[in-house]
């Protein structure tokens, strides 16, 4: 995913760990915050945080539902 754009980014825009994980729902690539266990959508230069609600195919699903249960699902 690099190009005239550059790759996504190393580390997660909501905390700032390092380590963002590649995960799929079957149709986007998405990237999941190991530490804050929010999932990014990175495309044409933009960034915005993925409504798990939207990507129930995805493997790490719960990991992200989890996460939202504490704190509603933003853009960045």
């Amino acid at each position: 995913m690099s190009g005239i754009f550059g790759p996504p980014p190393t580390t997660c825009p909501g905390c700032g760990a390092d380590g963002l994980l590649a995960v799929s729902d079957g149709w986007d690539t998405n990237f999941l915050c190991p530490s804050c266990r929010a999932c990014w959508h990175f495309e044409l230069g933009w960034v915005s945080r993925v409504d798990p609600a939207t990507c129930p195919g995805c493997p790490d699903h719960d990991l992200c539902v989890a996460a939202t249960q504490d704190e509603p699902c933003s853009s960045a």
